[in-house]
């Protein structure tokens, strides 16, 4: 397979591909099996249910998804984002305006869980504490049966850290 033939389709919602609804535009959620470019538009776009994008997005607006939100990729935003359900970035973010999670959001890619936060509690894979709770699991050296010598549970801890400083910062403690 060429590399031509590996590259992933792209996606563009221009204003055509949108309801006018007055003072916002509107599209349904859906699936894109590929990269999704959301074109620069004169009223901020709401996108009706869950949003799944199997590559990169890079949003050129301002955006409200109604459900959750899930990027396979890379993420720009270069207005403001609100995300009522969850949001799961797997590669690098960047919002350039001001960003609302409603429902929380995963820190991935850096150790072999996901790690979930929401404004009073972090979950790593499938357990769930608050900060301060893992704060004095961390310094007892606990473990759910990571080996707590190796870089899994050195990457799981800094993982831990990433999802406090962001958690802070998203309630303007940070």
């Amino acid at each position: 397979m060429s590399d031509l033939e590996k590259m992933k389709e792209v996606f563009y919602i221009k204003k055509e591909d949108c309801r006018d609804i007055g003072w916002v535009y509107e599209i349904d959620g859906r699936t894109w099996e590929g990269n999704l470019i959301i074109e620069k538009l004169d009223k901020t776009l709401i996108v009706k249910g869950n949003q799944i994008v199997k590559g990169n997005q890079i949003v050129k607006g301002n955006q409200v998804v109604e459900g959750d939100q899930v990027v396979e990729g890379d993420q720009i935003v270069r207005g403001n984002q609100i995300v009522k359900g969850e949001q799961i970035v797997k590669g690098e973010q960047i919002v350039e305006g001001e960003q609302i999670v409603r429902g929380g959001k995963a820190i991935t890619g850096h150790c072999k869980w996901i790690v979930f936060y929401t404004k009073d509690k972090i979950k790593i894979g499938c357990k769930e504490k608050t900060a301060k709770e893992w704060e004095e699991f961390f310094e007892k050296k606990e473990t759910f049966g990571t080996d707590v010598n190796s870089l899994a549970y050195n990457q799981i801890y800094k993982t831990f850290l990433m999802a406090q400083v962001a958690q802070q910062v998203d309630l303007g403690i940070g």
